[in-house]
C-alpha cells in the first residue's frame, strides 16, 4: 500500500515533529508541577540530553515516542512502508543509542527511568508510573 500523502506533504508533515516539549512531555511536567517536585528540563551536559532531570534525587526521566523509540505496545510496532530499508536503520539506531545513553547515565550515578508515550494518555497509567519513578527509584 503506498503512503497516503504526497511527498511534499509528508516533507510537511515530518518538520513539524518536535523533539522537546512534547504533548506526552507536557503531561509529565504538568503533574511534576502538581505534585511540586523540582526538576530540570533538557539538562546540556548529560548524555542524551534528558527530558526530566531531578539531581537530588539522581533521576532522569525520558519520554519517549513509541514509534520512534519502537515500545512493544501496538503504536511501536509497525514499520513505515515506504522506504522501509531508510526506517528500520533510523529506528534501531535510535533504539541502539538509546540503550548507550542510559548506559553512560548509569555509569555517571543516574537512575534511569522512561515513561512511554503511550503511558502519558491515560493518567490511570501515567501516574503510578510517575510516582513510582519519583518515590522509588532504582
Amino acid at each position: 500500500m503506498s503512503d497516503v500523502m504526497t511527498r511534499e506533504q509528508r516533507v510537511a508533515c515530518m518538520r513539524r515533529i518536535q523533539a522537546r516539549h512534547t504533548g506526552p512531555e507536557q503531561k509529565v511536567e504538568a503533574l511534576l508541577e502538581r505534585w511540586g517536585f523540582p526538576y530540570q528540563t533538557h539538562v546540556p551536559h548529560l548524555p542524551g540530553r534528558p527530558d526530566f532531570v531531578f539531581p537530588e534525587r539522581s533521576l532522569v526521566l525520558f519520554v519517549h515516542g513509541c514509534f520512534w523509540h519502537r515500545h512493544s505496545c501496538h503504536e511501536g510496532q509497525p514499520w513505515p512502508k515506504q522506504n522501509e530499508g531508510f526506517w528500520r536503520r533510523k529506528l534501531s539506531g535510535n533504539q541502539a543509542r538509546d540503550l548507550r545513553l542510559q548506559a553512560k547515565l548509569r555509569l555517571l550515578g543516574w537512575k534511569v527511568g522512561v515513561i512511554w508515550e503511550c503511558q502519558t494518555k491515560k493518567p490511570e497509567h501515567l501516574e503510578p508510573r510517575l510516582l513510582s519513578y519519583l518515590l522509588h527509584p532504582s
